[in-house]
């Protein structure tokens, strides 16, 4: 899923509190809010390459690179249909 610019500023405006940056920690958390998901992996990976604080720029970069275009409703019915008890 690709999120609009300006969500991903209203989001982190609201996290930082109108500030300049953010705990690089909180990214994965914010974009989770958003309806991101990133992986743990990633986030870590985010936190080691931009340090305790992110701005952002790097925040932006950051929910670009962690879209998962596979991760559709469709393909998300169809990975849970194989444990529903219900359909034969």
């Amino acid at each position: 899923m690709k999120l609009s610019r300006g969500l991903i500023e209203a989001s982190f405006k609201d996290s930082s509190g109108g500030g300049t940056s953010i705990i690089s920690k909180k990214a994965g958390e914010i974009a989770r809010s958003m309806g991101l998901a990133p992986s743990e992996a990633e986030v870590t990976h985010f936190v080691k390459s931009v340090g305790p604080q992110c701005d952002l720029n790097s925040f932006v970069r950051f929910c670009d690179s962690i879209s998962h275009p596979e991760d559709t409703y469709e393909n998300l019915v169809q990975f849970f249909l194989l444990y529903d008890i219900k359909v034969s």
